[in-house]
C-alpha cells in the first residue's frame, strides 16, 4: 500500500470512531430511559410484595386537618358526633399496613379525656383497607356540650393510615360525598404522605446492576447473528412476565387483583362483585326488547342480537327474579339472591362463550403461516393483558377482535370463499364494536374497490336488519347512533384509556409529579377530540406509504386505538398486527426492533400494578408508551421511505 492510499484512508478512521461513540451513547442513553421507566412501573408490584402498599387517602376531614404520627405512635382525632346519638359500634380501616413486624393497636373512644371503651388488636391480623367494628360493652349515647376523640396507640414500628366510621354498625363497601350524610355516618381519614422513593431508588440501583451484568457478559460471548428470532424472545418475554404476574399475586400482601386492572377510583364501581359486567348487563338490557328506549344501550344491533340469543338461554326461573327498569337497574342486584353470577346457568354461559372465542382466536393464529412454535405462541396472546382484561370485564370486543383478525389474515387469499368470508368477518366486527370497521381501510389500501363496496354492504345490512328484532325497529337506529355519539365525545381528564387524549393527560400527571406543580386543563379539553382525529390521519398516510402488511394493519389498528374512546382492553386488536409482525419478520434488523419493543410492552402481561390510593393508572401508562413507540415507528419509518424514494 502507497503512502498516499494510506493517507486517502486516514480520514475515515475518526469519522468511524465517531459514528461508533454516537451509537454507544444512543444506546447508554435508550438504556437510562428504559431502567428509569421500567423502575416508575414497577415500584408498585415492589410494594405489594413487601406489603407496603402506598394507600394515601386523600379525603380529609370535612372540620379537622388530618393528624401526623407522633413520635410515639399515637393518633388522635377529635369527631364532630351527632348530640343524642346512641352507637353500638366503633367502626375502623385500616389501610397501608407494612406487616413486616407483629405489633398491637390500643383504640380507645373517649369522652373529653375519659375512656368510654377500648380494644387490642394485633396488626399481623389485619389486611389492607380492611373494615372491622369493635362493639361497645353497652351502647353509647353522646352528649351534647362534650369533645368526643378516637386515639390510636400503635406499638408497631410502621407507617398507617386509619379511616374512621362512628355508626351503628360497620359499614359496608367504600363511601363517598354524600353518601356518608345518607347513611348517618361519620367517616375521617388520617392520612400521611408515602414516599415511594426509597422502592424506585433501589429498583434503578437493582435494574442498573441487572443491565450492567447482562452487557457484560453479552460482550464476552456475544451472540451469533440472528441466534434469535423475534417470535420466540416474544414467547419467552411474555412467558416470564406472566409467571411474574402470577407470582405477585400469589405473595402480594395487598389487594393484587383490582390493582392489576383498575385505579383506585373505579375500585367502588369496578369491584369483585361486578366481574363481567359488560356481559352480564348486556344480557339484562335485551330483556325486555327494548335496549335502546329502555335501557340506553351503545352496543350496535348486532351485538344486542348476540345478547338477545343468550338470553333465550337463561333459565325461565332466574328471568323472572329479574328487575325492570332504566340503565343501571341491574347494578342494585349485585350481591343479592338475583344476582346473575349467583346462579350457575348464567355463570356457565359467561365461562362457555368466553372460552369458545378464545378457542376461536387461537385456532386463527395457529393455522396462519410460518411458526414452528406458533401453537405456544398465540397462548401468549391470549394470556396478554388486555385480552385477560376483556375477559375480566366481560366485554364482547374479544369477539370482535377475533372476527378482524380473520379479516386482516385472510382478505388477500388466493381462495375466493375465504376473501368473500373475511369480508364478512370484518362486517361482524365492525357491528360487534363499530369501530373495528377502520380496518377495512386495508381494501382500500390494497386498491380491492369491488370487495370494499361488498364489505359496505354486508355491514349495512348487519346494522339494520337485527333493529327488527327489537322493540321499535328500524327507529332503534338513530337512537343507537345518537347513544354512541354521546359516548364516542365523552372527554374525561383521566389518563385511563388508549385514545390520545389520555396519553396527554399521562404525560401532563408524569410532568406535575416531577416538577410539584399543577398545570391549566384548559388547553386539554380543547385539544383533546382535535388531537386524536390528528393522530388518527397521521396513521392511516403512513399506512398509505408503508408496504409490508403487517406496517399496514398497524398503521389501521394504532389508528382506531388512539382515536376511539376505549379503556386498556381496547388494546387488543394489537393482536392483529402483532401476528402479522411475528410471521413477517424472521430475523431482527435495526428496522424491526422499535416495534418489537412497542408490542412487548403494550401487549406482554407485565407485572405492573396500580397504586390504590393514586388517581393515576400505572396500568395505562405501560400500554400508553408502547402505543407511543408503535406511532414514532410508524411515522419515522413512511418519513425514511419517502426520503428512500
Amino acid at each position: 500500500m502507497t503512502m498516499e492510499e494510506r493517507v486517502s484512508m486516514s480520514p475515515n478512521i475518526p469519522s468511524g470512531k465517531k459514528k461508533g461513540s454516537g451509537m454507544r451513547i444512543a444506546l447508554i442513553l435508550i438504556a437510562i430511559v428504559a431502567i428509569v421507566t421500567f423502575s416508575f412501573l414497577f415500584t408498585p408490584m415492589v410494594e405489594l410484595v413487601l406489603g407496603a402498599n402506598p394507600n394515601e387517602f386523600s379525603r380529609e376531614p370535612e372540620t379537622n386537618l388530618p393528624i401526623e404520627m407522633k413520635s410515639k405512635k399515637v393518633i388522635r382525632q377529635v369527631i364532630n358526633v351527632i348530640p343524642n346519638e346512641t352507637v353500638e359500634m366503633l367502626s375502623l380501616r385500616f389501610g397501608t399496613y407494612q406487616r413486616k413486624n407483629k405489633g398491637i393497636l390500643i383504640i380507645r373512644l373517649c369522652e373529653e379525656d375519659n375512656p368510654v371503651a377500648s380494644w387490642r388488636i394485633r396488626t399481623e391480623i389485619l389486611n389492607d383497607n380492611e373494615g372491622r367494628g369493635f362493639k361497645l360493652e353497652t351502647p353509647y349515647t353522646f352528649k351534647e356540650n362534650c369533645e368526643y376523640s378516637v386515639t390510636i396507640v400503635d406499638t408497631y414500628q410502621g407507617t398507617n393510615t386509619v379511616a374512621l366510621y362512628i355508626d351503628q354498625k360497620s359499614p359496608v363497601g367504600y363511601y363517598v360525598d354524600d353518601e356518608f350524610r345518607e347513611s348517618g355516618c361519620i367517616c375521617y381519614w388520617l392520612s400521611y404522605k408515602h414516599s415511594i422513593l426509597p422502592t424506585f431508588i433501589g429498583l434503578v440501583i437493582a435494574l442498573s446492576a441487572i443491565t450492567a451484568l447482562f452487557c457484560i457478559i453479552l460482550k464476552r460471548h456475544p451472540l451469533p447473528r440472528h441466534a434469535m428470532k423475534p417470535a420466540i424472545l416474544f414467547f419467552l418475554i411474555c412467558s416470564i412476565s406472566f409467571m411474574s404476574v402470577i407470582g405477585v399475586f400469589c405473595f402480594a400482601k395487598g389487594d393484587p387483583w383490582l390493582k392489576y386492572f383498575f385505579r383506585p377510583s373505579d375500585v367502588n364501581y369496578f369491584s369483585y362483585a361486578d366481574t363481567g359486567m359488560d356481559f352480564f348487563n348486556s344480557v339484562h338490557y335485551v330483556h325486555t326488547n327494548d335496549p335502546y328506549g329502555q335501557y340506553g344501550t351503545i352496543y350496535p344491533p348486532l351485538a344486542n342480537l348476540f345478547f338477545k340469543g343468550i338470553y333465550h338461554l337463561v333459565p325461565e326461573q332466574q328471568k323472572a327474579r329479574w328487575t325492570v327498569g332504566g340503565y343501571g337497574s341491574n347494578i342494585f342486584m349485585r350481591r343479592s339472591e338475583n344476582d346473575y353470577r349467583a346462579w350457575m346457568p348464567t355463570e356457565f354461559l359467561f365461562l362457555f362463550i368466553f372460552c369458545g372465542v378464545s378457542l376461536l382466536t387461537y385456532i386463527i393464529i395457529v393455522n396462519y403461516d410460518g411458526l414452528r412454535v406458533r401453537g405456544l405462541y398465540a397462548l401468549t396472546f391470549i394470556l396478554s393483558y388486555a385480552y385477560a382484561y376483556a375477559v375480566e370485564r366481560g366485554n364482547i370486543i374479544i369477539l370482535s377482535m377475533a372476527a378482524a383478525l380473520f379479516f386482516a389474515v385472510s382478505y388477500d387469499s388466493p381462495r375466493r370463499w375465504v376473501r368473500e368470508l373475511a369480508l364478512l368477518s370484518l362486517a361482524v366486527s365492525a357491528n360487534l364494536k363499530l369501530y373495528p370497521a377502520l380496518i377495512g381501510i386495508l381494501l382500500l389500501y390494497d386498491r380491492r374497490w369491488k370487495e370494499a363496496v361488498r364489505a359496505v354492504i354486508y355491514g349495512v345490512l348487519l346494522f339494520v336488519l337485527p333493529c327488527l328484532a327489537f322493540k321499535n325497529g328500524l327507529k332503534n337506529i338513530p337512537m343507537c347512533l345518537n347513544q354512541i355519539r354521546g359516548f364516542a365525545g365523552l372527554v374525561v381528564a383521566n389518563n385511563s384509556g388508549t385514545s390520545f387524549d389520555k396519553i396527554f393527560v399521562s404525560v401532563i400527571n408524569v410532568i406535575e409529579r416531577c416538577t410539584n406543580t399543577e398545570l391549566s386543563k384548559v388547553l386539554y379539553y380543547k385539544t383533546a377530540q382535535i388531537s386524536n382525529c390528528v393522530v388518527f390521519l397521521l396513521c392511516i398516510v403512513g399506512g398509505v406509504i408503508l408496504k409490508k402488511k403487517w406496517q399496514k394493519v398497524l398503521s389501521c389498528v394504532l389508528g382506531m386505538i388512539l382515536l376511539s374512546n376505549q379503556g386498556i382492553y381496547g388494546t387488543v386488536f394489537l393482536i392483529l398486527p402483532a401476528v402479522m409482525f411475528f410471521n413477517e419478520e424472521a430475523v431482527f434488523t435495526r428496522d424491526n426492533v422499535g416495534p418489537f419493543v412497542g408490542f412487548v410492552i403494550s401487549i406482554a402481561c407485565l407485572p405492573v400494578f396500580n397504586k390504590i390510593s393514586d388517581s393515576f393508572s400505572f396500568t395505562s401508562l405501560r400500554v400508553q408508551i408502547g402505543l407511543i413507540i408503535l406511532l414514532g415507528y410508524v411515522i419515522v419509518a413512511a418519513i425514511r421511505r419517502l426520503n428512500a424514494e
